[in-house]
């Protein structure tokens, strides 16, 4: 049997690493889960903190499934401090990717993504597989 990996897990401590090298003096990160996807969202949550941890930095992880948590969990990382943001990759995130840049940029939260769409709106960085080269593998 064949078949194609989005290799989403493996990258959290890569997107991680980038992230940190992006910002050094960053200490404190935020992590948005969505809970609508709890595996995911639990995975992503623990792979985080194990890649924070061995960077020596601290992780706060947030849950969003709504538009309006996304605008609660910006506004909580904000009045917290945080340096920078990682957002769990996630369709509903992703039908939501103007929403996080402007909520980025207007918190000035520097933020990474697990899809170039985010980019091409306005997000800071992404990581991650390129879903187009993946649609295309599989059609193969």
């Amino acid at each position: 049997m064949t078949g194609v990996n989005f290799l989403t897990g493996e990258l959290v401590a890569k997107r991680m690493e980038v992230l940190r090298e992006l910002i050094p003096a960053a200490t404190r990160f935020g992590v948005l889960v969505n809970p609508g996807d709890p595996r995911r969202a639990e995975a992503v949550a623990r792979d985080a903190q194990v890649a924070a941890r061995s960077m020596e930095r601290q992780v706060h992880v947030l849950k969003a499934s709504t538009s309006g948590e996304i605008d609660e969990a910006f506004a909580t990382f904000a009045r917290e401090r945080t340096d920078a943001l990682f957002v769990a990759p996630d369709t509903f995130f992703t039908s939501r990717r103007v929403q996080f840049a402007i909520m980025a940029a207007r918190h000035a939260i520097p933020a990474s993504y697990a899809v170039r769409e985010f980019a091409e709106v306005g997000g800071l960085m992404t990581y991650g597989t390129r879903l187009e080269d993946m649609y295309s593998q599989v059609g193969t």
